[in-house]
C-alpha cells in the first residue's frame, strides 16, 4: 500500500501497543500481569495507554514526515523476548 500512495505523498504508518493498563486488564489475575511482566521487561506487567498512544501522536506529527512504511511496535519489549517454550496463562 505505501507503494502505491507515495506518488500521492500518502504515508501509511501504524503503531502496535499489548497489554496496555485498561480497566479490562487491572482486574486480571496476578498470574497473568506476571506473564505480562516476563514479556516485556521494559514496562512491566502493564504499558499505559498514554505510551502508546504517543506513538500514533508521532505518526500525526511534523516530525514524522519522513517516516512511511512502517510498523512502531510499542510493547515494552515484547516482541523481542524470546518464551516460546514458555506456555501462556
Amino acid at each position: 500500500m505505501t507503494g502505491r500512495l507515495a506518488d500521492r505523498a500518502i504515508l501509511v504508518t501504524g503503531s502496535t501497543g499489548i497489554a496496555a493498563a485498561t480497566a479490562e486488564r487491572a482486574a486480571a489475575d496476578a498470574h497473568i500481569l506476571e506473564y505480562a511482566a516476563r514479556k516485556q521487561p521494559l514496562a512491566g506487567p502493564m504499558l499505559d495507554p498514554d505510551e502508546v498512544a504517543k506513538a500514533a501522536i508521532y505518526f500525526l506529527s511534523d516530525e514524522s514526515r519522513a517516516v512511511t512504511g512502517q510498523a512502531l511496535a510499542v510493547d515494552g519489549g515484547w516482541s523481542i523476548v524470546s518464551t516460546s517454550a514458555e506456555p501462556r496463562p
